[in-house]
């Protein structure tokens, strides 16, 4: 059943999330800020960026510390 099989993932990515060290948070977080700076003071860098603007969108959705700076990097993008 497919409905079951995603059900399953979704709780498998659950709990990875819940693994997740400070090491892998504060990676995760300044990886945020560089794509953010990048974003705000490079027009080179916000034109390459703009090919991942959509994934970047789908991790600012997720509930991680990292979501408002993707957030502010995405507003960057479109100014």
């Amino acid at each position: 059943n497919v409905f079951e099989f995603d059900e399953a993932n979704l709780f498998d990515e659950q709990i990875n999330k819940n693994k997740e060290g400070p090491l892998t948070k504060s990676i995760r977080l300044t990886a945020a800020l560089i794509l953010r700076n990048i974003a705000r003071h490079s027009s080179i860098g916000k034109q390459n960026l703009r090919q991942y603007e959509q994934i970047i969108a789908n991790l600012a959705l997720e509930s991680t510390e990292a979501s408002q700076i993707l957030s502010s990097c995405l507003f960057e993008l479109c100014n």
